[in-house]
């Protein structure tokens, strides 16, 4: 049938004959109008044709329809150039060929839609519209043909240059349209559009709207494919019984609890729950989206635990890191984690504790007693330079102050060479000064000495005594004692009587003669024992100066390494290896060993058998020996002979850190090889990780091929020649032990040590050693019975 109304709007061109008046007018959810069928549902107007006229008529409680400005309450005609309002939409009437087109002039806003009031059709009101004039029907005729024939040409010139056009969306929408100038023709499932802008939109329940601009071009063929987005989807997070939680999706906050209808993207998300004093809840996520409510209960756990801290006496100042929380005794609810408590009372020492504590767990410290504030007690002696001891702890030398816990006792002991020692009581007040002035009783000491020749004289401490023989009563302090007599050299020795000890001094004054013999320099860089030993010449052509200890700061260092200055004097010679089972075998037939063994050092020989043995040597070679023997004891002669004996610490020294001198710029080694730990390959015999069963302490990442005691020389030497300096076992050395190392008081030349003791020298690592302190070269260490791991090699002074 013929068009008599033609609708051109964002969703296209619509032709109306007579047969589908009425039309219904509607506005949908999203402020679009929608005509005819579609919009019967739910009419705001009605569009009728009487007398080949047009009229529109208003449903009563819709939305507001104007015509011409003017509210429309009934209905109206429609003419050309009318223009019509519904709801935000505005339409302009005009004639095309005879034909009334209704073309939208203002595009209605997405963006506030229209509520609507469903209502049922209503009968028109025709009586209140007035008759029109009618056209003559051959005119209408005319102007339909002429529509027609251009429609045609049209037609085919839009089919010549339309564009195929394929549109997908997925899901399948329950409207797609493709709206634009020249309006689009479906054909089949693609439509055919001219070149130029188009806008697509699709529809679907549950998903975002589609709404895009597109440009078609001549002669191309476009698929467009397009994917809807779901809606949001309402979320709802409670986090009973905690209120105003703050709630986090995918790391941006996004409010706190109860948190209700918050739209959120479909697919999935990070949800992160955070409260004070409460453990951080986190969960992923899956919104379904399409509007789909979804709610989530979160229980956040208490992020604390329970600590209970009490203190003797009651009424301490509890503070948690650096923040006072209270006083003793205190219950109270830490968050997780490390805390420092700290208790303060006035009166009273600052006491301190580290606690680490879980959610929900429950602790209770034990009672932290409070001690009362130190008192200061000034300690002074006649003599000054007393060692102080309190409670057994080692404080200094007097003068001294001593901050000691007040109201109670405390064992106060002061020893000073030359004087008796002293043991007393002390109480202090809390914060009071107190000054304490002891007199110290001077201790005695008795020394034999026997001289030769006999009429040599005697000095001590630089005061002339006499004859050098006789008996001297001395404080148990240290002295220096001199014998002289013109044409013999001088003897000077540092010595320190011992209180109800009688001392004796052997002192053989050296001709001047034989001390030039003496210190000629040796006819031979190399000498071989009757024992098959071969000894290496360590030169002194002048007298040499090195130190010996350590650095306080050395790692590994201990109290006995002082740092001091040694001097050297006299040339010596110092066998390559230590003395091997085999040696000892031939002093002593009773060492019986098995011949597996017998290039292996000797051990768990004591120092008197090590001083026999040297002394064995020097009988065989006609020399002089170089120790006496004493009630079955072994004593050093004095002076030194020229006899084999053990070389004195300084000598080991000198040998194992100087290399005899031979070390560039007098730097000493700290360790038997160059570098720092862990040892290089082959450096010596330590405790390796193939001891690490049996020895505490070992050398990580270090193996040197043996799990004890190796043969002699199987390392490689130091630049002397000399074997296992370092490693293998330790050494005995000729010197007594003191707290003092050799020469750092006296500080005579050639130090031998003191002239008596209970202990000797040990110098050197062995295969039980391992450790930093044990491995350097300036340890020293002190034994008075064998050891398995305990041996010696000899030594002299060169002759010509």
């Amino acid at each position: 049938m013929t068009a008599v109304l033609k609708i051109q709007d964002a969703d296209g061109i619509r032709d109306f004959s007579g047969s589908d008046f009425p039309v219904a007018i509607r506005v949908s959810g999203q402020g679009g109008i929608r005509f005819g069928g579609a919009a019967e549902s739910a009419p705001v107007a009605w569009l009728g044709f009487e007398h080949e006229r047009l009229f529109i008529q208003a449903e009563e409680g819709a939305v507001e329809i104007g015509l011409n400005g003017v509210l429309l309450t009934r209905s109206s005609w429609l003419t050309a150039k009318d223009e019509v309002r519904i709801a935000s939409a505005t339409y302009s009437l005009k004639t095309d060929a005879g034909m009334l087109v209704l073309i939208l002039v203002e595009r209605p806003s997405n963006t506030q839609p229209v509520s609507l009031k469903p209502l049922s059709p209503p009968p028109f009101d025709t009586a209140i519209i007035s008759p029109l004039p009618i056209q003559p029907k051959h005119a209408r005729w005319r102007r339909l043909l002429l529509g027609m024939f251009i429609l045609l040409v049209l037609c085919v010139v839009f089919v010549l240059a339309a564009v195929p056009v394929d549109i997908r969306v997925e899901p399948a929408p329950d409207s797609v349209s493709l709206n634009g100038m020249p309006p689009p023709v479906m054909v089949g499932e693609r439509y055919l559009v001219w070149p130029g802008s188009y806008r697509v939109a699709a529809e679907k329940t549950g998903y975002r709207r589609l709404d895009e601009l597109i440009e078609v071009e001549f002669g191309a063929i476009s698929t467009l494919q397009y994917q809807l987005r779901k809606l949001p989807g309402l979320l709802k997070v409670t986090s009973p019984p905690v209120n105003s939680a703050e709630v986090w999706i995918d790391g941006n906050r996004v409010g706190s609890t109860p948190l209700d209808m918050l739209e959120v993207e479909a697919g999935a998300h990070d949800l992160r729950v955070t409260a004070e004093r409460y453990l951080p809840y986190q969960q992923a996520i899956d919104i379904q989206g399409m509007g789909a409510q979804q709610s989530i209960e979160v229980l956040l756990k208490p992020g604390w635990g329970s600590l209970l801290v009490n203190s003797d006496p009651d009424g301490a100042d509890v503070w948690m890191d650096g923040e006072l929380v209270g006083q003793t005794p205190l219950q109270f609810e830490p968050m997780q984690g490390q805390h420092q408590i700290e208790l303060q009372k006035t009166g009273w020492k600052a006491a301190s504790a580290e606690v680490q504590i879980a959610p929900g767990e429950q602790i209770a410290l034990p009672t932290i007693r409070l001690q009362k504030i130190d008192g200061i007690l000034e300690l002074k002696t006649a003599p000054a330079g007393a060692t102080v001891l309190l409670n057994g702890q080692f404080q200094g030398v007097t003068p001294l102050s001593l901050a000691l816990v007040s109201d109670q006792p405390h064992q106060l002991h002061l020893s000073k060479a030359g004087a008796i020692s002293l043991l007393q009581t002390v109480r202090v007040e809390g914060g009071q000064r107190q000054a304490l002035d002891i007199a110290l009783k001077p201790e005695y000491g008795t020394l034999f000495i026997t001289s030769w020749p006999a009429d040599a004289e005697l000095k001590i401490d630089a005061a002339l005594k006499g004859p050098a023989t006789g008996r001297f009563k001395l404080t148990t302090r240290e002295h220096r004692i001199e014998v002289t007599k013109p044409g013999y050299k001088p003897f000077t020795t540092a010595l320190t009587p011992s209180a109800g000890v009688a001392k004796k001094l052997q002192v053989r004054l050296q001709g001047i003669n034989e001390v030039k013999r003496a210190e000629a320099k040796p006819a031979s860089k190399t000498v071989t024992t009757a024992a098959g030993q071969r000894l290496q010449v360590i030169v002194i052509d002048k007298p040499v100066r090195f130190q010996m200890g350590a650095s306080r700061r050395e790692a590994g260092r201990r109290a006995n390494e002082q740092l001091h200055e040694v001097a050297l004097t006299r040339a010596y010679y110092l066998s390559e290896k230590e003395v091997t089972n085999g040696q000892f075998q031939q002093f002593r037939q009773a060492h019986v060993v098995v011949p597996a063994v017998l290039n292996l050092p000797v051990t768990s020989v004591s120092w008197d058998d090590a001083t026999r043995y040297v002394n064995w040597l020097s009988e065989k070679e006609g020399l002089p020996p170089a120790y006496t023997e004493e009630q079955g004891h072994m004593y050093a002669t004095s002076p030194l002979t020229s006899g084999y004996r053990l070389p004195t610490e300084a000598e080991w020294a000198f040998a194992a850190r100087y290399e005899g001198g031979m070390r560039t710029a007098g730097k000493p080694l700290k360790y038997p090889w160059e570098g720092g730990l862990p040892p290089p390959p082959k450096s010596g015999n330590y405790a390796d990780q193939r001891a690490a069963g049996s020895i505490a302490i070992t050398v990580q990442g270090y193996s040197d091929g043996y799990p004890a005691v190796a043969p002699v020389g199987q390392f490689p030497p130091n630049k002397l020649g000399l074997y296992d300096l370092g490693g293998n076992v330790a050494e005995w050395c000729h010197d007594y032990y003191d707290l003092r190392p050799a020469g750092s008081a006296a500080g005579q030349p050639d130090p031998t040590g003191p002239t008596t003791g209970s202990y000797h020298v040990v110098r050197g690592a062995s295969w039980r050693h391992g450790s930093i302190t044990e491995l350097r070269l300036s340890y020293r260490d002190y034994a008075e019975k064998p050891r398995d791991d305990l041996g010696f090699r000899i030594a002299r002074y060169a002759e010509k």
